[in-house]
This record gives structure tokens, sequence and C-alpha cells, in this order.
């Protein structure tokens, strides 16, 4: 009597047609029973009794009785001769037995060595008693011409049939020298496993393709060989379900066969009219869930338990979930209509869940590093899980998880920007017109116009501090004199004197340093320093700077002009009519090394290493830059960052004898710049980020 696969308690009749245990009251799991497969455990040892051995077990091949009936027509069996190995005949014998590999209930199967070839072969020979049984020839030959007829690299190869000089039948086979899939199957991983089976699947369908049924698919009777080869062995119980086929056509005498821990319903229930390539879909789907749960479907105390199982589809339970269990269980399923239609369906639905599974896992990655970017607050954590959702929703559209991810990235890392300062970045990441984007686009635009009103009233206060540092100036020009006249009337007070005058002077120098730097950054129009920062801090963060390094970009960006003031009309002349002398060449040469000596003075650009940022925008990566030669990677990676952002902004607005090229030009002629001018990997960062990012092309199109 079958038992609970969950409880172990025995099962009724009517517990089997309710699909309900009375013990434990729980589901049995599979299929619901069809009145077509219903059948008792009475008739389950009527139909079987006559095929079980007594060393039989659940996983083991059941064959069917051996009936007398008629050999394959149009097959020539030839006289071949056999030696012994160690006993070699002269002339030499075809194939010369060397020792036995494996032995069967109707066959021997050898290592031989085919002498007209001189090559290692399989050779499988019906067994002595089995020799003068007909009905055990007439099974043998089917097998041998089945096997010979497949020709498909997933399927073993036949060469030769013959007959020794007692009239014993073989045939000869390739060797496959590996192991039964069976004995590895634990070792091997998930992938692994579904990859073999997906070859499986090749030969199974090309079998299908010829009108041939396994009938007895597993792991066992899987061949891995040494060097990746997957083949599928045993083809003693296929039979055909096609007009033409050169199998057996499947009989009441030959349907009770199989490996009842994996058989379909119809083939457990010996229903002859039943059993057709859906009841090997059945057997795939039947492995597939022995790869997810680790043991095959159908399980009971005894032989016939698991066949009354399996007839009535009851399936061991396990606790793993997801899609290849889904897929599995589909596979499995009771009636032939609900499973996949053929071998390749059920294939395409196995590989569809590899596509999906490397999606789902890379979207759990991202969710990591947005999970870490939340923390660290760190534009380069927060890139790599936006770079990760997008992947893995390119990879699988339907991915809700990478979907909802992209709109939780953009909105912690538009609120990371926007409390950092960085709004035209912000503003760049809220793509998807949601109403929590909206609702910090609004915040975005509202800190934007208090940035505008904040940069104008520091116009206003640079030119205050001109003023200041005049008067100061006068001031200490006044306090110098009075110092000198103070030493001649009091040689005491001198220290002070002398020390106060060093102060002022120190403070003099500060200030007029300040008020030269400001007057730098008003040399340059306020829309195209936007552009620049834009266009730089973008780069700066692809190329994953972060902290330290990208506040210095942000400060060189304003900084760029320092030492530039000193020659405004070379470079206003030579923006009106694009002509440039040697000399004034020389003179913005100049003005490079003038801009690393201000901001040298003051110690927190120095810390920074802004002097080597705004000292180095002229230099070339191929060396040819000026004025200090540098080449390749020896220019700070600023300086090289803050080149590209300015080259777009200069190609693309308007000068005297030119249109506004679009940023689509401008792009391009960067990218012709490749590996001369410009640092080859930040030029295909730049036209990656110009492409995606349409707040850079918005401000190209935007009027100069």
């Amino acid at each position: 009597m079958p038992s609970c696969p969950f409880c172990k308690a025995d099962l009724t009749e009517a517990d089997i047609s309710a699909r309900v245990c009375r013990a434990c009251r729980k589901a049995l799991p599979g299929a619901e029973q069809t009145a077509q497969l219903a059948v008792t455990t009475e008739q389950i040892e009527r139909l079987w009794a006559k095929s079980i051995t007594a060393d039989a077990t659940p996983g083991t091949t059941i064959k069917e009785k051996e009936e007398a009936g008629e050999a394959p027509s149009g097959v020539a069996v030839r006289p071949r001769t056999l030696a012994r190995a160690d006993k070699p005949m002269t002339p030499p014998a075809d194939y010369e037995l060397i020792h036995i590999l494996g032995e069967g209930g109707m066959g021997v199967v050898y290592t031989a060595r085919q002498t007209s070839f001189d090559r290692r072969i399989a050779l499988k020979m019906i067994k002595p008693g089995a020799s003068a049984d007909s009905a055990a020839r007439r099974k043998f030959l089917a097998e041998a011409v089945v096997t010979a007829d497949l020709e498909h690299p997933n399927i073993v190869p036949a060469h030769d049939l013959g007959a020794d000089e007692e009239g014993r039948i073989f045939y000869a086979m390739k060797q496959v020298k590996g192991v039964p899939w069976k004995h590895v199957i634990r070792q091997k991983t998930q992938a692994e496993n579904i990859g073999i089976l997906l070859r499986v699947c090749d030969a199974v369908a090309f079998a299908h393709s010829k009108g041939v049924v396994h009938r007895d698919l597993k792991p066992e009777n899987v061949m891995l060989g040494d060097f990746g080869e997957v083949l599928v062995m045993d083809w003693g119980l296929a039979l055909s379900v096609m007009e033409g086929s050169k199998a057996e056509r499947i009989t009441k005498e030959t349907v009770c066969a199989g490996s009842p821990a994996y058989m379909a319903p119809e083939m457990a229930a010996a229903n002859v009219r039943l059993i057709s390539p859906a009841s090997d879909i059945y057997l795939l789907g039947a492995i597939l869930y022995e790869i997810v749960a680790g043991f095959p479907p159908h399980g009971g105390r005894t032989v016939i338990e698991c066949i009354h199982n399996a007839a009535n589809n009851i399936i061991q339970p396990t606790e793993k979930k997801g899609e290849l269990i889904d897929i599995a269980r589909k596979a499995m399923a009771t009636e032939r209509a609900q499973r996949y239609a053929s071998a390749r369906d059920f294939q395409a639905a196995v590989r569809e869940y590899q596509s999906h599974s490397e999606s789902i896992g890379l979207a759990a990655r991202a969710q990591e590093a947005l999970a870490c970017a939340n923390e660290t607050r760190d534009y380069g954590d927060f890139a790599r899980a936006l770079f990760g959702f997008r992947q893995a929703l390119e990879w699988w559209p339907e991915n809700k998880a990478a979907a909802d991810g992209v709109l939780q990235v953009s909105l912690s890392y538009g609120r990371c920007a926007l409390a950092k300062g960085d709004l035209d970045l912000a503003a760049s990441l809220l793509v998807n017109d949601t109403y929590e984007e909206r609702q910090l686009l609004a915040e975005i635009t509202q800190a934007q116009r208090e940035r505008r009103s904040r940069q104008q009233r520091i116009k206003i206060l640079s030119r205050s501090a001109a003023a200041l540092a005049a008067a100061v100036l006068v001031v200490l020009l006044v306090a110098v004199v009075w110092v000198n006249s103070a030493r001649k009337e009091a040689e005491s007070q001198r220290s002070i004197a002398e020390a106060a005058r060093t102060e002022a002077r120190e403070e003099a120098e500060a200030l007029a340093e300040i008020v030269s730097s400001m007057c730098a950054i008003g040399g340059r129009a306020e829309g195209e320093r936007d552009r620049i920062r834009l266009g730089a801090l973008r780069l700066a963060e692809r190329a994953g700077l972060a902290g330290k390094d990208m506040r210095a970009v942000r400060l060189s960006v304003d900084l760029m002009d320092v030492g530039r003031v000193t020659i405004r009309d070379i470079l206003q002349d030579f923006e009106q009519k694009g002509l440039l002398t040697q000399e004034r060449l020389q003179k913005i040469m100049e003005a490079s090394q003038i801009a690393r000596g201000v901001t040298s003075r003051v110690r927190l650009l120095r810390d920074l290493g802004v002097p080597d940022i705004v000292g180095g925008i002229w230099e070339n990566w191929d060396g040819t830059g000026y004025p200090n030669k540098l080449k390749g990677e020896a220019i700070p990676r600023g300086a090289r960052i803050l080149k590209i952002a300015w080259m777009y902004t200069v190609l693309t607005r308007s000068m005297p004898g030119r249109e506004k090229p679009q940023w689509e030009d401008a792009v391009k002629q960067i990218e012709q710049q490749s590996g001369k001018a410009a640092d080859p990997t930040l030029v295909q960062y730049f036209a990656d980020i110009v492409k995606s990012e349409p707040a850079l092309r918005r401000s190209a199109e935007q009027p100069q």
C-alpha cells in the first residue's frame, strides 16, 4: 500500500482520490488525478508482477517481459571473428576482447580492440543463455538498430553489427571514458547540472524527431566523458511512436518498463495509448526535480509502492521553491496536455530561467551596492548600483526588482547630490516621471535659483573686496611711514612696529591674492563656467573620483582662469579673429604657470593639489603640450578631466565665422583627439556620458 510522503502513513484509495492524507491532513503533492490514470494497488501488482525481479529497487530499470516477435527488417548481421586479447589469432580476428566493462540482464559490455583500425571500442554482446532465445535476440537487435539510427553528438554512435562463430550477436560502439552522471550529480553545482540536462534535451529532441521515445531517462543512463562529452546511453527500452521508425512499436507486452522513481503516470499505469514523447518530457522534468531537490520525484518503501505513487503522480515534497521547481512541476503534470509541448520547449524554459537568474543575481548585488551608497554617500557606489540595476533590466526587461531599483537609486543619488550642492548632477539623474522625482526636482530647482542669487552677491562682494584691498594698501603705507618716524623717536618700540608691519603686509598680500582670484573667476561667463563644471563633475564621477579629489576638481573649475587675467586682451582677440601668433601662444603658456604660482600660495589649494590641476590643463596626452611637457598619466588626472570638459564647452559655442556645432559634432571632434590631446579612456567615458545624459546635451543646446 502506498504511503504519505509527509508522515509515511498508509494511504487508502479514498486518500489518493481526494489527494489528501487523512492522517496528517496535508495535500498530496503532484498534479490532479484524472480518471484516465486512476489505478489501484491491486492493478499495479497485477500489471508489474512478472517484470519486477527480487533485486529491483525504485531507482533501477525494470524491463518488460520478453515476448517472441519479428526481428527488425532490413538488418544484415555479418559474421565476425572474435578472440581474446591474450590469445591473438592468425590472421588477426576482427575484434579482440580485452576485459568486461559491465553486465546487464541481457548483454555483456567489453572493452575491445577493433583490429581494422587498431582502436579501442565498446562491444556489447548478447549473453550466451539469451542467444538462443528469439525474443531476446529480437530485442537486442532492436536496441542496436535504434542506437545506430540515432546519429547525434549526444548519443553514443554504433560502428558495427555482427555475430561470432557461435552465432552470438553483438554490436560495436564508441567507448566513452568517463563516469555516469548519477555518480557525480551531487558533486556538481546546480549550474553545471543544468548545462548537462540541456545537452540531454538536445539528444531527446533528436530522438523524438525520429519517432523514438527513450522511456528510461535518468542520471544513471547519461555518461559524462573526460573531455566534456554528454552522451545519452541505454536505448534498450526505446520504442517507436511513429510510422517508419526503426524502433519497436509500443504494445501491451512492451509497455511495463522504466525506472519507478522517475516514471510518468501513464508509464506506471501501463497505458499503451498515452505513452508518447510527452512521457520523455516528464522524465526530463523528473531529472530537473532531482537536480534542485536532491532526490527523484517518486518514493516508496517498496518497488510496487513507488510505482503506485508514480501512477497517481504523488511527488515527494521539497522545501525548495523557485522558477526551476515550477518548470519541473509543469513538465511532470499528470495531464500530458499541461506539460511542455516538446523537449525543445522544456529546454527553452530552462534557458529562460538561466537568463532570469543572472538578471536577478545582478539586481541583488546592485541592491547591496545601493545600501552601501546610502551609508557612504559616495558617488561611485551610487553609480555602480545604478549601472547594476540597468544591466539587470537589459538582461530581463520584466525584472520588477531591477525596475524598482532604478527608481530607488535615482532618488537616493539625486538627494545625495542635492545635499552636496551638486545641483546640475542631481537634476540630470531624475529621468523617471514619478511623483517622488517631481517633488525632488522642485527642491533642486529652488536650490538652483538660490545659487544664482548667491553667485550674484559674490560678484558684488568681489568688487567690494577690491576697494577694501586698495584701502588696506593705503593704510599699510601710512603705517610704514609712522613706524619709521616712531623708530627715530623710540628705539624700544622697534620690535613691536616691525611685527605690526610684517603682519599687515601678509594680510595685504593674502587679501590681494583673494581679490585677484575673484577677478579671474569673473573673467569667464557664468554660463560657460557652469557647463565646464557640469561636464567635469560628471566625468570625474565616472572616473571614480570622490571626496578630496572631487573637491579639487570643483575648485579647479573656478580657479582655472587665474593667470589669464594678464592676457585677457590676447584671448579676446583670439576669440574674435581666430588667430594666435607664436608670441601670444607663449603668453598663454605663461598663464598656466601664473595660475600654478598663485594657487600654490594658498595652503588649502596646495593641499588639495589644485595648483597641479590648473597648471596642467594645457598639457597634451601625447607629450606635445606645454609648458611642462608632461605625458600620459604623468598629467594630473584632474587636469585631464578638466581639459576634456573645457574642450566640449568650447566646441559647443559659437565663434566668429563658425556656427555653433551640435553636441554630436563636438563629441566626434573630442574623440578625434583621443590619444593626442586627450586621455583616451576619459574621452570614451565622456562620450558615453554625453550620449546617455540629457543634462549635458541640454547644456550644449542652450544659447551662449
